[in-house]
C-alpha cells in the first residue's frame, strides 16, 4: 500500500463580512513533509512539526516536490484553528485581514509548520490583487489516502 496526501485551498474573499468570491487550487505536498509525518507518528519534535501559519507570496513559479521556501513571501499568517472534517482529512483555517499584504498580488501560498518547514505550496490559478478593502479566508483541506502500489 502507498499513502497519498492531497490538498485544496479554497479563499473566500471577503467584504463587509460578505463572500463576495471562491477561488480554489490544489497544492503539492512537499517532500519535507515525510519528515515530519515519521517524527509525528513517532512522537518525537511534535511542537515543530505541527502545522501554525500559512504564508503569503507574490511569486508564480509552478511549485516542485524540492521547494523549500515560497519564491517571494510577503506575509504570513498565523493558522486560527483545524477541524477533522473525516477520518482521513483535516481543514486549516486562517485570516488575512484587510490590511495584510495590501498592494500585492498574492500568486502563491505555503502551508509551514512551527518549525519553520514548508509542507504544502500551491500557485494560484486565479492571483489575488490584494488592497485594503478586503480581506480573506483561507481553507486548507489535506486528504490522506491509501493506495495500491
Amino acid at each position: 500500500m502507498k499513502i497519498a496526501l492531497k490538498g485544496l485551498v479554497v479563499i473566500e474573499l471577503l467584504k463587509d463580512g460578505k463572500v463576495i468570491d471562491r477561488i480554489k487550487n490544489r497544492n503539492l505536498v512537499l517532500q519535507s513533509s515525510e519528515n515530519i509525518f515519521c517524527n509525528l507518528i513517532a512522537g518525537a519534535n511534535q511542537a515543530n512539526n505541527t502545522i501554525t501559519s500559512i504564508a503569503l507570496g507574490t511569486g508564480n513559479t509552478p511549485p516542485k516536490i524540492t521547494d523549500t521556501a515560497l519564491e517571494n513571501e510577503v506575509a504570513r499568517v498565523p493558522v486560527t484553528g483545524y477541524t477533522f472534517l473525516s477520518t482521513n482529512s483535516v481543514e486549516f483555517d486562517a485570516l488575512v485581514d484587510q490590511n495584510t499584504a495590501s498592494g500585492n498580488v498574492i500568486q502563491e501560498l505555503g502551508l509551514y509548520t512551527a518549525g519553520n518547514v514548508l509542507f504544502a505550496r500551491t500557485v494560484l490559478t486565479t492571483p489575488i490583487n490584494k488592497d485594503s478593502t478586503f480581506s480573506f479566508n483561507i481553507k486548507w483541506i489535506l486528504n490522506i489516502s491509501l493506495a495500491s502500489a
